[in-house]
């Protein structure tokens, strides 16, 4: 009866930006400039390690702003290439890949379409700051019809893609850049996009891929990591995260997924204690849920209620672990309660045909035969062969 009734949700999460990146930028540099250490670099950007905003801001950053004088190009591409080599995070990974680039490329003079490219890139890129995503795309397609072979507008154009959930078009388009450059950032944004896909072995062969480039691609190892927790290899993915979390010892989103491989080993003691790691460092409305589900196997149950009842409060539009705690307590009897439970989440997704299941169960344990037989109907049409329903009409 319960196989079924707790539920888990990998959702994965963001860093909230910082308020002003320029000047963090700048910031460092200067400090470069005038003799950084290694740790100095690390502890001015303690917590922005692996902000993807402030990756995505870099981004946009080196093709709007960062062209420097030819006379200036070697010392500022030497200085972001020691950056990444000091600090091991996502936002070291691109400033060392902006240097080398650049390193690769200097003093270039660029021809009158490169400069049309350019302001599309540029007018793209402040669409999809902007939140215009449908006007970014308009504007990489305008700056590919002048040169199709741009791996930069096309990795662009595949990551709005991605944004907007037109995922099929995004991996077409990022393998179409990598046909052309292959960089560590676009193999892991792909991976990203196959493991949203289902398609958790090419995944894994990107999060490598990414890896050979830059055996510091930590944001591949979580890759690698989400993916093989999902194809149920438990053991090799915890593996992964582990091996993350030696770049970052508090990335909340590896620390997630290495929770859940102890969890679906079994091992939920360690779970547990890896969640209330990620709890200390943010409130995440997942991580609760996945908490309360191991605390469940250890038959906590106070417990598990309490950590089910604070996702919910701190994600109301959620109905998962509101139904996980509707779902402990009609197991631990407290029927009332649970039929409560189960009406709040169906306020949130009134069609959600395992509430309405377990709540004409709740109902049928307290006697009332009439409204539970009623309540076993409304989710037989929602879904007809529903056997919970079925066997205990």
């Amino acid at each position: 009866m319960f196989n079924r009734l707790f539920s888990r949700r990998p959702t994965p999460g963001e860093i909230a930006a910082p308020v002003d990146y320029e000047s963090l930028f700048n910031e460092v540099m200067e400090g470069l400039a005038a003799g950084w250490t290694a740790g100095q670099v690390k502890a001015y950007l303690t917590g922005r390690e692996n902000d993807q905003q402030f990756v995505e801001w870099l981004f946009r950053y080196d093709r709007e702003v960062l062209q420097v004088e030819p006379e200036q190009y070697h010392q500022i591409a030497e200085q972001l290439v020691q950056w990444g080599d000091m600090e091991g995070g996502l936002v070291g990974q691109m400033v060392k890949e902006i240097g080398q680039q650049k390193q690769k490329r200097p003093e270039i003079v660029p021809s009158v379409l490169d400069q049309q490219v350019e302001t599309l890139f540029t007018q793209g890129s402040s669409a999809y700051v902007e939140g215009d995503l449908l006007g970014a795309i308009a504007a990489y397609n305008q700056a590919l019809a002048i040169k199709p072979d741009n791996h930069e507008v096309l990795y662009e154009k595949g990551r709005v893609l991605a944004d907007i959930g037109r995922r099929e078009e995004a991996v077409k388009i990022y393998r179409k850049s990598l046909d052309i450059q292959k960089t560590s950032s676009a193999l892991s944004s792909l991976g990203v996009c196959l493991n949203n896909l289902g398609r958790y072995e090419e995944a894994i062969d990107c999060a490598d891929g990414a890896l050979k480039l830059n055996p510091k691609e930590a944001h591949a190892l979580y890759i690698e990591g989400f993916a093989l927790n999902r194809l149920g290899k438990y053991v090799e993915a915890i593996e992964a995260c582990d091996e993350a979390l030696t770049f970052d010892a508090n990335n909340c989103l590896v620390l997630s997924e290495k929770g859940d491989a102890l969890a679906y080993l079994g091992r939920h003691e360690e779970a547990i204690s890896i969640f209330d790691r990620i709890l200390s460092l943010q409130l995440d409305e997942r991580v609760l849920n996945n908490k309360g589900i191991s605390l469940i196997n250890l038959e906590r149950y106070e417990e598990a209620i309490l950590s089910f009842g604070t996702a919910a409060t701190i994600r109301p539009d959620k109905h998962e672990a509101l139904h996980n705690r509707g779902g402990l307590l009609l197991k631990i009897g407290q029927y009332e309660d649970a039929i409560a439970t189960f009406n709040a989440v169906l306020t949130i997704k009134p069609s959600f045909h395992q509430a309405l299941g377990n709540k004409g169960l709740a109902l049928a344990r307290l006697g009332q035969y009439e409204e539970a037989i009623t309540t076993f109907d409304h989710a037989l049409s929602i879904k007809p062969r529903f056997p919970a329903a079925i066997g205990n009409k």
